[in-house]
């Protein structure tokens, strides 16, 4: 076994198709991307004595003011120790040999997992921690909150693996069963984009995150993932036709108004609240009298709507997502603010739930969470509606070469930090 920098993109590709451990961080696509975006990626890892790849991995060189960070995200750890030893030994002569100041790693490892109350479950992993603090690396534990880099280190997922769909949709909470019925009554439906449509993704992510105060990638960034993922990238919208959707309304109210009739005409005969069963249904028409104003509210927003919508179709939110064998991960989402209470993200995620099993793709990644769970993160707060789970990934690992250029970006770095307090 002997580690190798000359791994092809096909072998590398090849690899990862059969990984147990891969991830959307750790595919050829992902490189590609990088690439376009004007990185420099690597194909390294290591080879048997007859030259087959039996671990591989992205390695992405970084600019700095002296030199280079050289940066693997996703990282899947080696099935066996002795082999974590040889690749760790291997990339850091890669790094030291090509003026790299430092090596950062983010493992794709479990560290701790909590269930929707924030209890945890389960035992801590210091397994890799470990082996990476016996190989002088630096170690930063995963702190709450999102990162600035976008490489979440708090995730929300949940396993799919075995279920049906129908099996899979009696698991979510009473919250997204009743979102997902009125996405039903309204007649919403979602629908991949064409490239050409790519604008209308960007406009509502963009509002979205100057309302969520968050930054949005750009149009081309977009348009570059179209078209180095091809199928494997899912740009969905959810969108609503306004007519149907007026239609059902209107048949609604029609059958709350031939209810509420049929109990009034019941309360006027038997005006007596001594009545068997009169309070009951006394009770029964004032609920319905209030969803009839409900629905009132709608068709008056609905005729709002058609007003403004040219063809009658009206698109409400939108989201990416990204695919590889291992996960279908979920990247990102944008809502148009004034159909928020048309509950677009719920059916959203349930169809790439039903695709995900229809896939027979294990896990789905609801990908970053704030890892609080004291009710604050409103992005927690509606992935737990599906019913997965939260993970902690282990964090980062960063080894410092002997080099002088990284003694000298060291020394720079510390005098910005000291200037940055004055």
């Amino acid at each position: 076994m002997h580690f190798s920098d000359e791994i092809s993109r096909e072998e590398f590709v090849n690899y990862a198709k059969e990984s147990r451990k891969g991830n959307y961080l750790q595919t050829a696509e992902m490189a590609d991307l990088k690439k376009a975006r004007g990185q420099v990626v690597y194909f390294v890892g290591l080879k048997d004595y007859d030259g087959k790849v039996v671990y591989a991995t992205i390695v992405t060189r970084l600019r700095r003011r002296v030199g280079f960070e050289y940066d693997i995200a996703g990282f899947e750890m080696p099935d066996e120790e002795k082999n974590f030893k040889i690749f760790i030994s291997g990339i850091k002569t890669f790094v030291n040999k090509n003026r790299g100041l430092y090596l950062t790693i983010q493992p794709n490892v479990r560290h701790r997992t909590f269930d929707n109350l924030g209890s945890q479950i389960g035992e801590k992993d210091l397994t890799a921690i470990n082996y990476f603090l016996e190989e002088g690396f630096e170690y930063e534990h995963p702190k709450k909150g999102f990162r600035d880099n976008g490489n979440p280190l708090w995730i929300y997922i949940k396993d799919i693996k075995g279920y049906s769909y129908g099996e899979l949709t009696q698991t979510y909470n009473k919250e997204a069963i009743y979102s997902l019925n009125k996405t039903n009554q309204f007649g919403i439906k979602i629908r991949n984009l064409e490239y050409r449509e790519l604008p209308v993704f960007k406009k509502i992510t963009e509002e979205t995150s100057k309302r969520k105060m968050f930054q949005d990638k750009s149009l081309s960034y977009y348009e570059q993932v179209y078209k180095i993922y091809g199928d494997r990238a899912k740009f969905i919208v959810a969108e609503l036709n306004v007519h149907e959707y007026l239609k059902s309304l209107t048949q609604k109210k029609k059958e709350l108004s031939d209810n509420i009739q049929r109990l009034h005409s019941y309360l006027d005969e038997y005006d007596n609240s001594e009545t068997k069963g009169y309070k009951k249904k006394a009770n029964k028409k004032n609920e319905l009298l209030s969803q009839k104003k409900t629905y009132d509210i709608r068709i008056d927003e609905a005729l709002t709507i058609s007003k403004n919508s040219s063809n009658g179709i009206v698109t409400l939110g939108c989201a990416l997502f990204l695919i590889c064998p291992q996960e279908v991960v979920y990247l990102f989402s944008g809502t148009v603010e004034k159909y928020k209470n048309m509950y677009a993200p719920f059916l959203i995620q349930d169809q790439m739930l039903k695709y995900t099993v229809e896939s027979n793709i294990p896990l789905y990644n609801f990908y970053g969470i704030e890892g609080n769970f004291d009710g604050s993160d409103g992005v927690l707060n509606f992935k737990e509606t599906f019913n997965g789970y939260a993970v902690e990934l282990i964090g980062e690992f960063k080894y410092y070469t002997s080099s002088l250029m990284t003694k000298m970006y060291i020394v720079i770095k510390k005098l910005l930090e000291i200037k940055k307090c004055f």
